[in-house]
């Protein structure tokens, strides 16, 4: 009989059977009752009927209460399901054509569970009873398409913050529904596996900790810290994304390697002066800074980052930059390096403050740079080359410092909000472009050897800024390109200088 509308009952009443365990078979057919329990201690196969002898919608529940493994098969022997001690699963005839598992749909349920317990595999051995993590879990294994992975289980994990265990091991754990804080001084070994997705943030601090094994592990919903003295290797080979900061806190480690980590929601900050390899070749977005001072790394690598706010590492030997695909830096770009002898950042186009400290670094190209809405600011004690072909529009302080340097143009310069002082003793060529607006304050070109056709360059487009064209009129402010070596202006700048000093100006010249 079908019924095709709406049925009203108090309570339904399936029928059940309960089946010792015996190593044995259990063939179920269309009249057999829904629920099915087996108990004991041994294994037991159970065999799901002929689907063509069913109705689509047709199910069992199955409940092992053994302590041994009960196999759920198709009536071609093809594998719905395994189940482990104190599981159950429900099972679905959605297709009366196939004999195979492809006929079942199946939803895998813990029955109990606790934090000993083999269901999860979650082990925990050294340490009194009470270091030991609770973990609440709310279901196991979960079903997808036609396959079914047997050993999910996700919950609530808290570890008591005491001493701790000397290793942990969470088994089949794969899924936390909140945050995981393991806070022990006596554990050695973490080890998780199975484990996929955090919801909440992942703090570690373990000060003897030498192995650390999450290999599964795609996503942390909040901040991920890292407090580990002793660890020497940290690899997060899947992880994908973190929803907050990321701090590596290590005084062993040698490497660390996400390679497919994307995105950083916050910093990405802490001490690392071990740290030789650190491999981030996927990391395209960072939320916030990179901060990490890692004194022994060489390289920094980043060849997917397109954007952060600052970008500020810190390491005494590190020789070599590489963000080629980074465009934005939108609060800073200051690192301050000593041995940084090549930087490729050739996509940067908008910082905020343009701060670097370089004492070895002698090409400094960054032909994509057209926004500073901060201060400008680089020393390059070595530089001989500085590439700024794109530089349109500086906010703040203009003043950069370049000890060495013969030559320096600004040939897109559009505006600079206030003063422009360059400090560059040995500068001889010097050029503004004719894209020039305006300057929001005086000129200081001191002490430099700056020859006539750069003298009278200065003079003349600062001339030009006369309020016609667009520009703003350069009038009531100081010029200083005396001292040095630098030459006496021309005709053109002695010109551009008589008008200049019509508009109240002053001219410092040799």
């Amino acid at each position: 009989m079908n019924l095709t509308g709406n049925l009203t009952v108090n309570s339904v009443l399936p029928g059940y059977t309960t089946t010792a365990t015996a190593a044995g078979t259990t063939t179920l057919t269309v009249t057999s009752t829904y629920q099915q329990f087996f108990t004991g201690s041994t294994t037991q196969t159970v065999v799901l009927p002929v689907t063509s002898t069913l109705v689509t919608g047709q199910g069992f529940k199955i409940i092992n209460n053994s302590s041994g493994i009960v196999t759920v098969n198709a009536s071609d022997a093809s594998l719905v399901v395994a189940l482990s001690a104190n599981t159950m699963v429900i099972v679905t005839c959605v297709s009366t054509g196939i004999t195979s598992n492809a006929a079942w749909s199946a939803q895998y349920v813990l029955s109990s569970l606790s934090p000993s317990s083999s269901d999860a595999n979650i082990s925990v051995t050294g340490g009194a009873s009470y270091d030991a993590p609770v973990v609440t879990l709310f279901y196991g294994s979960l079903y997808a398409g036609n396959g079914f992975t047997s050993n999910l289980i996700s919950g609530t994990f808290l570890a008591i913050t005491t001493t701790g265990p000397t290793t942990l091991n969470l088994g089949r754990f794969a899924a936390s529904q909140g945050a995981m804080t393991i806070s022990w001084t006596a554990t050695t070994s973490i080890t998780a596996a199975s484990l996929m997705v955090i919801q909440g943030a992942l703090s570690i601090t373990a000060p003897l900790l030498t192995t650390l094994s999450m290999a599964a592990l795609q996503h942390v919903g909040g901040a991920l810290t890292l407090s580990v003295s002793t660890l020497v290797s940290v690899s997060f080979a899947a992880l994908v994304q973190m929803g907050g900061a990321f701090t590596f806190t290590a005084a062993s480690a040698t490497s660390l390697s996400a390679p497919n980590l994307v995105y950083i929601a916050s910093n990405f900050s802490g001490t690392a002066n071990a740290l030789t390899t650190l491999t981030l070749t996927s990391l395209a977005v960072m939320g916030g800074g990179y901060t990490l001072t890692a004194n022994a790394l060489t390289t920094l690598s980043l060849p997917a980052l397109t954007s952060l706010t600052a970008f500020t590492p810190v390491g005494t030997l590190l020789a070599t930059i590489s963000a080629p695909l980074l465009t934005t830096a939108t609060t800073s770009f200051s690192p301050t390096l000593a041995a940084l002898t090549s930087l490729t950042v050739t996509s940067l186009a908008t910082v905020g403050q343009f701060a670097p400290v370089f004492a070895t670094l002698t090409t400094l190209s960054l032909p994509a740079l057209a926004t500073v809405t901060n201060t400008f600011v680089p020393t390059c004690a070595l530089a001989t080359t500085v590439t700024l072909t794109s530089l349109a529009t500086v906010t703040g302080t203009f003043s950069p410092s370049f000890a060495v340097l013969t030559t320096l143009s600004f040939p897109a310069l559009i505006s600079s909000s206030v003063a422009i002082t360059i400090t560059a003793p040995n500068l001889v060529t010097f050029s503004f472009g004719s894209t020039l607006k305006s300057i929001g304050g005086n000129v200081t070109m001191s002490g430099m050897a700056l020859n006539q056709a750069s003298v009278d360059g200065i003079l003349v487009s600062l001339a030009a800024l006369d309020g016609t064209n667009g520009t703003t009129a350069w009038s009531s402010k100081t010029v200083s390109v005396n001292g040095g070596t630098s030459a006496t202006p021309g005709a053109a700048g002695l010109a551009a200088k008589a008008t200049l000093i019509g508009r109240g100006c002053t001219v410092n010249n040799n």
